[in-house]
């Protein structure tokens, strides 16, 4: 595979895991302010309120520090890559190493699926 072919794949991914992610917050921040703004609409017991907005926040949480775990340990890849010196610092040198640990975004994104389907369960059984 040649380097244009791998970077055509990269770009496939880079794409289908920001719209992911923007659809996690997204979906999240839609879902609290229904939660909110309608009070005993649609949840009976106000105890399940609770509980379905906290996970919400939980997902909501989890997607945007992966964001910014990934915006700063990239950013260190792309300065050392550039600035060759600075590949010799212990920054470059982890963020390089956590940047190949692709089981981060898998964890995450299916620990938010994990409690945004909860969520949802608990949001179906008080209609």
């Amino acid at each position: 595979m040649n380097n244009e072919e791998v970077r055509g794949y990269f770009d496939q991914y880079w794409k289908h895991s920001s719209v992911l992610r923007n659809w996690f917050v997204a979906y999240g921040i839609g879902a609290l302010a229904l939660a909110i703004y309608n009070k005993g609409i649609f949840f009976s017991n106000p105890e399940d309120k609770k509980v379905f907005v906290s996970l919400i926040v939980w997902g909501i949480s989890l997607q945007v520090l992966l964001t910014f775990l990934n915006k700063v340990i990239h950013w260190f890849v792309y300065y050392g890559k550039n600035l060759i010196e600075f590949q010799t610092t212990w920054r470059y040198k982890i963020s390089y190493k956590i940047s190949k640990c692709f089981i981060i975004d898998i964890i995450v994104d299916f620990c938010t699926m994990i409690l945004y389907a909860r969520a949802l369960w608990i949001f179906t059984s008080n209609l």
